[in-house]
């Protein structure tokens, strides 16, 4: 699929510039389709003839259909995550990013029912001032909560799920941040975990790779500084060009454990690095 697109943005190029909705869209398939490989459209690209003007459409890829509520790696990895944490009389919230066209909540939902694990996801109907009181409500009912980040980051409390799992994670700092931070409140009395979970060599590791260097960026902006800090400030260190980021770097090869690795002397939770896939302290843990 990768492939397809590559070529795509080569071949359909005009006077040197491609369609953008293509490279827009290499991003935002090749990351979802990771995690949900069924229920997708074909994907065109746009003709245009010696003049520049548009004269037609041509199939650029139609990703390939895995059967529905497909379970891969990252899902076995997760499960077992999960258990092993339960274990420790430790509830876990799990967030996912896509929960609209490729909605992968149902699939969750039937692994972890399958696996017998109290499950529940925050249904799109509740609205924000109702959701700190759905929380509480059905909190006791679930060991497993999944919900959509954006929908916790400020203003709610995860006291009751201390093991927080990234399962996707979208494209803004400040949400993964935020988030990140809601179990770690002043009446927490657990230690707090965060893990964060992506494909190897996939779209997904260097989207996790370009959230470290704009993490490294916002804490720059707090007086902690590294050599990846100011590399993300310079490429310019908002939220919003991730994507761009993103879609002008997918040749390059990516590393997600090394563009976090200098977070671990973050004042953000005095972490560190314990071994290699694990930075660890007794307020927060980060595995990848």
């Amino acid at each position: 699929m990768d492939e397809a697109f590559e070529a795509a943005i080569k071949s359909k190029a005009f006077k040197g510039k491609g369609p953008p909705i293509i490279a827009t869209l290499r991003v935002m398939v090749l990351d979802a389709y990771c995690d949900k490989p069924w229920g997708w459209k074909p994907y065109y690209a746009p003709i245009y003839d010696e003049h520049g003007d548009r004269c037609g459409n041509e199939l650029v890829v139609e990703p390939p259909d895995l059967g529905e509520l497909h379970e891969d790696a990252k899902d076995r990895k997760l499960l077992e995550l999960v258990r092993a944490e339960l274990k420790q009389g430790r509830k876990c919230c799990i967030f996912a990013q896509y929960v609209g066209v490729h909605d992968v909540r149902p699939k969750l939902l039937n692994m972890f029912k399958g696996a017998e694990i109290k499950v529940m996801a925050m249904p799109d109907s509740v609205g924000a001032k109702e959701r700190e009181e759905w929380i509480e409500t059905h909190a006791a009912d679930m060991d497993v909560f999944i919900v959509q980040p954006k929908k916790v980051q400020t203003g709610l409390d995860l006291i009751q799920f201390p093991s927080l799992f990234w399962y996707q994670t979208g494209y803004s700092t400040h949400v993964l941040r935020q988030a990140s931070a809601r179990a770690r409140r002043p009446t927490q009395t657990l230690p707090c975990k965060v893990f964060y979970l992506y494909y190897k060599g996939t779209m997904q590791e260097q989207a996790m790779s370009l959230m470290g260097e704009k993490e490294a960026a916002s804490q720059a902006l707090e007086g902690v500084f590294d050599t990846g800090a100011l590399r993300a400030m310079m490429n310019g260190g908002s939220d919003d060009d991730v994507m761009s980021a993103l879609a002008n770097s997918l040749n390059k090869r990516a590393d997600a454990k090394a563009a976090w690795a200098g977070l671990e002397k973050s004042d953000f939770c005095s972490r560190q690095v314990e071994r290699p896939i694990q930075i660890q302290s007794s307020c927060s843990e980060f595995l990848f």
